[in-house]
């Protein structure tokens, strides 16, 4: 045999589709490098033997990670090919002979990968019989490929194999299978017969339970198929119903005659007065009177905002120029030049004379080439009747983060602010700007945009943006423009950076809000961002270096702050996930509060059984109140799985109350809140939710859930939507990014539901749990606002996902009792949190109207 792996075979024996040498593949060594790692971490052996190594690939990679590792193979041309400083730790020899002498007599380990499948029966059990004698643990692998002659073992048969290894005493039971090696791969280590017996019978029962769980969920699959199968058939005949309704009444003499008025009610419908009124009405009745005059209210107001943005109200503009404050600032406006078209220059700088502060002064560096000298022409012609315009000729062009810094030289005003050399100001910005730093004492000030083309009367999207919002920020740079900023702040952090080239705005301002003390955001459209073929408002992939400098930026951010995270890309350009690395593997206690619904809760139980990656959790079942015997037999069964428990609550339902009552039992340093009728979609859904909830600065964690016909449920809780709380991107289809990719990145809310959230222990001690007097409504709302008030974040995460088969767990407010306790927890909630209402959801722009939660801007 030894002559069957001569040079001519291993010249023959290809890799990587074919291409490739085996001594010169890349992939394999890749691989083997992978098998040596998952060795060394799993085993952590001292010493191991490779029976069958070829060119001793694999003891290459073990003695790279510092495992003592010897080889033996039966062909001289293959150990002959060793690597130099290997090869004296390979030998020539048959496995079916005693080792030789040369080599180490005992092993931790023995591997044997892909060989023994071709030695004949006898040969194969003597190979085993040598090889076990000298360790106490194999890992073997063989593959169906090289099963082909029939005078060799047959591999389908992986029993035989067993039955080899267990006559010298060698066995799998109680052993993890080594998948990292081929998914058929199996281990073996030396134990006693008995113990063996004992290990198979703990796996037998294992896997029994695991069966019968797979049978249950296979018995509710077919009971939700049979369920669609009936919808989908109902749902056809009322389509024909309708489809012949439908064309029954089109060809009717009444439909006819009625024409004209359908016609009529058309035209009222379209009158703007006439539509207003019969919204007024519909409010009335679904909200009563009080709730619809604050929407009316804002309403007016928004109509006297909703003109065309590129037109200016003259009148306030007059009264602002005369305006004085108490303070006084100079503006220092930073615009970088580079070969700007002469259109856009003259436009740029007329939009900052136009300012109705006149305290400022236009800092310009230009690092044009010879073929534009035409912009140092104009500003020099506009310098001659503005000596605020300042302009510094570069004797080259130093990138956009070197151009600014020399635009920083120039300044000498105390706050800066930051400009692009192809868009444009409102005339507002300045005295905006002015009325944050003294009103509030802003250090950091940020402005809503608009991005048009051509002209400011093509506006084509509007961005109106949160109040400060760090997760937002690390995800994105919501930010961006109008950009301003104390001085004293930038010499803090220093100038910009030419290694974040394209994305040195966003670098900025994660360092400079890093440090803020104050930061202000004018929810007004104050900045035009001009929108044409070259920009990044036209499309970030036309400048795709623009991603990466982000993605630099976000992750020294990370390390300035201490918090360690690994920062990819997402569904959309320029948003980002960043993956925050999990300390430990803290415990964390899953509540469900249940009563009756056993197939909803078997789902439920089963989903995270069955999908959850992360290993170290418990169940608590809150039983409140069931009647149904089948309800009790399912708790029996549940309960013999050491990670659940169910515990008995015997008051009324009360939702607060019910779970302050299960988290006693809790021993996890983490909380998740989770209602029965959910089921899990994500595998990794616990450690999205545990990489924020171990922050310090965050107070609870909630998912992304969905209805089962794929649209959201819950994309974090608007605060103040229908005069209380409602949930975000509701009823939006499931891969909705939403208003500027919002419900696709995780982000900073209000208040998330308790239909799954996280909370840590010690956050939940601070805040005392839920406030019963919340029986069902609100309740996770008012906890929420209660951490925001200790100084607590609330995040959403998209990355944690579940379905919600909402309402299943309770019946609906469908009594004159529960009706009234509604109305009593309505009013309970706009008392406790009136200001709260009456300023607005901080993570919602005030330019989003209040009727819908999916960022409708309110004169549209």
């Amino acid at each position: 045999m030894q002559n069957l792996y001569d040079e001519a075979y291993y010249q023959n024996y290809r890799v990587d589709n074919g291409t490739i040498s085996y001594r010169e593949s890349q992939e394999l060594k890749a691989l083997m490098d992978h098998i040596a790692a998952q060795i060394k971490e799993r085993y952590n052996p001292q010493t191991v033997l490779d029976a069958g190594c070829a060119m001793g690939l694999l003891v290459a990679s073990l003695r790279d990670v510092g495992i003592a590792a010897y080889g033996i193979d039966i062909s001289e041309y293959a150990v002959s090919q060793v690597r130099a400083d290997i090869r004296p730790y390979c030998v020539v020899g048959s496995l079916t002979d005693p080792l030789p002498e040369s080599l180490p007599g005992q092993y931790d380990l023995v591997v044997s990968m892909e060989v023994l499948e071709h030695l004949t029966e006898e040969d194969g059990k003597r190979a085993i019989a040598n090889l076990c004698a000298v360790t106490d643990r194999f890992l073997f692998c063989s593959s169906p490929d090289d099963t082909e002659e029939p005078t060799h073992i047959n591999l389908h048969e992986p029993p035989y194999w067993c039955g080899l290894f267990a006559a010298q005493g060698m066995f799998t039971a109680g052993e993890e299978q080594p998948a990292f090696l081929t998914p058929y791969a199996l281990s073996f280590h030396r134990q006693t017969v008995e113990k063996a017996a004992e290990a198979y019978e703990v796996q037998r029962e294992a896997k029994l339970a695991e069966n019968g769980e797979k049978l249950e969920e296979l018995e509710i699959c077919k009971a939700e198929l049979e369920e669609y199968r009936q919808l989908y058939f109902k749902k056809v005949k009322e389509y024909d119903f309708i489809l012949q309704a439908y064309q029954a009444t089109i060809a009717s003499t009444a439909w006819r005659i009625t024409k004209p008025l359908r016609a009529f009610r058309s035209f009222l419908k379209s009158h703007k007065a006439t539509m207003l009124i019969g919204k007024a009405v519909k409010g009335v009745l679904r909200d009563g009177p009080a709730y619809t005059w604050k929407r009316v209210k804002r309403r007016i107001a928004q109509d006297k905002k909703g003109k065309e943005f590129g037109k200016f109200d003259a009148k306030e503009l007059v009264a602002q120029r005369k305006a004085v404050f108490p303070r006084q600032v100079k503006f220092s406006i930073l615009v970088p030049l580079y070969n700007t078209p002469e259109n856009f220059l003259k436009e740029m700088i007329a939009s900052v004379q136009a300012q109705t502060y006149p305290d400022w002064e236009l800092c310009l560096a230009d690092g044009s080439d010879n073929e534009h000298a035409q912009v140092g022409q104009i500003v020099a012609r506009l310098q001659q009747s503005d000596a605020r315009i300042k302009y510094q000729k570069l004797e080259k062009n130093l990138g956009i983060s070197g151009n600014t810094n020399a635009c920083i030289q120039m300044a000498t005003g105390n706050y800066i602010a930051l400009f692009d050399h192809d868009d444009l100001l409102h005339p507002s910005v300045l005295y905006e700007d002015m009325r944050a730093i003294c009103e509030q004492g802003a250090d950091f000030i940020y402005t809503d945009e608009v991005i048009f083309q051509g002209t400011l009367k093509n506006i084509v999207n509007t961005h109106f943006k949160p109040d400060f919002a760090i997760d937002n920020l690390r995800a994105n740079n919501y930010i961006c423009h109008f950009t301003v900023f104390q001085k004293e702040l930038l010499d803090k952090v220093g100038l910009f950076r030419s290694e974040c080239d394209g994305s040195q705005d966003f670098d900025m301002v994660l360092r400079l809000t890093e440090q803020a003390q104050k930061i202000v955001h004018i929810p007004k459209a104050l900045y035009f961002w001009r929108s044409h073929p070259q920009s990044v408002a036209s499309d970030i992939s036309a400048k795709p270096y623009v991603i990466e400098a982000a993605k630099k930026a976000v992750r020294d951010h990370l390390q300035r702050v201490g918090l360690q995270g690994e920062v990819t890309d997402s569904k959309a350009l320029s948003i980002y996930r960043i993956q925050y690395e999990i300390e430990g593997e803290p415990l964390v206690s899953i509540l469900i509060p249940n009563k009756d619904h056993v197939d909803e809760l078997k789902k439920c139980i089963l989903s995270i059984r069955s999908k959850t990656t992360y290993s170290n959790y418990e169940i608590i079942v809150i039983e409140n109140n069931s009647s149904e015997p089948r309800t009790f037999d399912y708790y029996k069964t549940i309960e013999k799985n050491s990670k659940i428990r169910v515990v008995t609550w015997d008051g009324p339902f009360n939702y607060s109350a019910i779970n302050n009552f299960g988290i006693q039992f809790a021993n996890g340093s983490y909380f998740l809140l989770l209602n029965n009728d959910t089921e899990v979609i994500s595998a990794d859904w616990i450690q999205e939710m545990l990489m924020y909830a171990q922050r310090s600065d965050v107070g609870a964690v909630g998912a992304k859930l969905y209805y089962p016909n794929e649209t959201i449920q819950h994309g974090g809780v608007l605060l103040g939507l229908g005069g209380c709380a409602g949930h975000l991107g509701c009823d939006q289809p499931r891969d909705d990014y939403g208003y500027m990719g919002r419900l696709i990145y995780a982000s900073n809310v209000s208040a998330v539901t308790a239909a799954c959230m996280m909370v840590r222990k010690d956050v939940w001690e601070q805040a005392n749990g839920l406030d019963e007097s919340f029986e069902v409504a609100f309740n996770d709302v008012d906890f929420c606002l209660r951490l925001r008030k200790l100084g607590y974040l609330i995040v959403f995460t998209p990355f944690a996902e579940l379905y919600h088969y909402e309402s299943k767990s309770r019946k609906r407010d469908d009594t004159p009792e529960k009706r009234a306790r509604f109305v009593g927890e309505v009013g309970r909630f706009q008392t406790r949190w009136a200001k709260e209402l009456e300023a607005g959801d901080p993570y919602y722009n005030p330019n989003f109207s209040m009727d819908n939660p999916n960022f409708s801007v309110k004169w549209r």
